[in-house]
């Protein structure tokens, strides 16, 4: 189907032809238990990005986080994330990752689970988020979430390089440390009716 692009003068130019834009991103996490209490841990990731036919870029990020688990349900975590390499799209189209300090509280109980988090990032800048999950038997959960975008400390209009707010609603499944989640996005953003889609294995 046709769809618009923009020339170097910012006029818009109307191509015939299908494509389809597309991201996708691959993890890699690690973690050591230090003590009954405390843990450290590291995530690498590769992501790639299609936003036309010749718009693509891919990019290595790296997140460092340190957490505090109670023995009754309550998980504390503080980490820095996303530091790694530029998004390159082509010469004038060059864009740093959204690095950001991440502190977060998490408390489970009787296969319920209740998130909350406050994003800081280096554009000194707010984003926050809670969620909620419930799991049966460890093997299947339904969740639900909300995203909160934030707006630039010191000042108002969006943020550069932060994720737009959402709603999120989940299902997931697990068996023998294969896991399986399914997102879907509600949005009134660029992002809206977005699905995502994580495969992952736990060792």
């Amino acid at each position: 189907r046709p769809y618009s692009l923009v020339d170097d003068n910012g006029i818009p130019q109307q191509v015939n032809g299908t494509f389809r834009p597309g991201e996708n991103n691959f993890a890699l996490g690690l973690s050591c238990l230090v003590t009954d209490w405390l843990s450290l841990g590291a995530n690498l990731k590769l992501g790639t990005s299609k936003l036309a036919p010749e718009a693509k870029a891919s990019a290595f990020a790296a997140d460092i986080y340190a957490a505090y688990k109670s023995s009754f349900g309550l998980s504390v975590g503080l980490g820095v994330c996303n530091l790694g390499t530029k998004v390159k799209y082509g010469p004038e189209s060059i864009y740093a990752l959204p690095s950001y300090l991440r502190a977060g509280v998490s408390y489970g109980i009787m296969g319920l689970r209740v998130n909350g988090e406050l994003d800081y990032l280096f554009s000194k800048a707010l984003m926050a988020g809670v969620s909620a999950s419930w799991w049966y038997k460890e093997y299947a959960g339904l969740s639900v979430g909300y995203h909160y975008g934030g707006g630039k400390l010191g000042g108002s209009g969006p943020v550069p390089l932060s994720i737009p707010s959402y709603f999120s609603l989940g299902v997931g499944a697990a068996f023998k440390g294969l896991h399986l989640d399914l997102a879907y996005v509600l949005s009134t953003s660029a992002i809206k009716n977005t699905i995502s889609c994580t495969i992952g294995y736990r060792f």
